[in-house]
């Protein structure tokens, strides 16, 4: 155990000493209170005002909550990249409340965006022909079909509105040759995206567009991912890098049949969001 002896000196013997006379009655205090900065003294007989309350806590039940939800997001989205999409059709159909969980989660990734790029293809389509067709493949909760005056078949793996239809992309219930313009957004998902491009290349007519946004980093090889675009028979039109998190691609669909020979695919990296 320390002495506090040593550290503080042992207590000296003297008298007690004399107590002080008691200050006369009109003396002033010893100490002024300091008056706050900016802020005068409350008037005689004026409440003071009550302080501000102070934030509300989360609670460790609300935190754990929280943390739980941002770990099943992780999981449902590395899924969502790395397998096939009739995988992922399975997958919410054995478990419903997976496409909700993943959403939620998508909504909180997308608010700290500098912006979202569905507000960058619904201001696209709002400046073009409202007689166009519109298909928004890999829709979520169908932005685009609420924010354009276009009609607009939504597609997703689950229907989670009246405007969604249920499907797996790569097969979609439309006849060939009936879209003006095919959107993915953010919706090259899974490791045969590829099959997405040749179905939007069905369903599209003859020198209609297909725009995709997707995010910068999943390109580790552009100039080979555009070749392979070429390849399916799109022609580039548009290239927007101008945002740091998002490229957006305007390709319009040749009207010459595609070569017969099997286009190799270019893997686009997963977009895996890290635990924080």
């Amino acid at each position: 155990m320390a002495d506090f002896t040593a550290l503080f000196g042992a207590p000296s013997a003297r008298a007690p000493p004399r107590p002080s006379a008691p200050p006369p009655e009109s003396a002033p205090p010893s100490k002024k209170r300091k008056r706050q900065k900016g802020k005068k003294p409350a008037a005689s007989g004026e409440p003071s005002a009550a302080p501000a309350p102070a934030p509300a806590k989360k609670s460790a039940g609300d935190a754990a909550r929280a943390q739980l939800a941002g770990a099943r997001f992780r999981h449902i989205n590395e899924l969502l990249y790395t397998q096939g999409s009739a995988e992922s059709v399975a997958l919410f159909e054995r478990e419903p409340g997976f496409f909700d969980a993943y959403h939620e989660g998508f909504r909180l990734q997308a608010a700290r965006w500098p912006v979202n790029p569905v507000h960058l293809v619904t201001r696209w389509l709002r400046a073009q022909p409202e007689t166009w067709v519109v298909g928004d493949l890999g829709c979520g909760d169908a932005e685009i079909a609420r924010s354009v005056p276009h009609r607009v078949h939504s597609f997703d793996l689950v229907a989670n509105n009246e405007r969604v239809t249920a499907c797996d992309i790569a097969r979609l219930p439309l006849a060939d040759r009936s879209l003006d313009v095919a959107v993915f957004c953010l919706a090259l998902m899974g490791s045969n995206y590829v099959d997405f491009l040749r179905e939007a290349r069905r369903v599209l007519k003859p020198r209609a567009l297909l725009k995709i946004a997707e995010v910068s980093s999943r390109f580790a090889n552009l100039p080979a991912w555009l070749a392979m675009l070429d390849g399916l028979g799109f022609e580039l039109l548009d290239r927007d890098g101008s945002n740091s998190h998002f490229l957006l691609f305007t390709f319009r669909k040749r009207a010459a049949a595609p070569p017969p020979a099997p286009v190799a695919a270019v893997p686009l990296k997963p977009c895996i969001y890290k635990r924080r």
